[in-house]
């Protein structure tokens, strides 16, 4: 089992040219850089509006900060608002 850090990390929001890109209205970057010294499964997005993309992978958790975004496919899908955690 892995040891908690003892010390506090600020998370950004900055996309950078580490961002994985699909298409050209999706982007994903890491939220903590290298500087940070270990590794952490937080990241960042920002999808232009009307984007739509089938993400390679699942993803468990998605926390909206602003607009909204519709997750899901057909019938089960869903629209998060900023606040929303999915």
């Amino acid at each position: 089992m892995s040891v908690t850090p003892s010390r506090v990390r600020r998370f950004s929001s900055a996309i950078g040219d580490d961002a994985v890109r699909f298409g050209d209205r999706i982007l994903i970057a890491p939220a903590l850089g290298k500087e940070a010294g270990s590794s952490m499964s937080a990241y960042t997005s920002f999808l232009y509006a009307g984007a739509r993309a089938d993400l390679p992978a699942p993803y468990a958790e998605i926390w909206v900060l602003s607009g909204a975004l519709r997750v899901g496919a057909e019938s089960e899908a869903v629209t998060v608002r900023a606040s929303d955690f999915v």
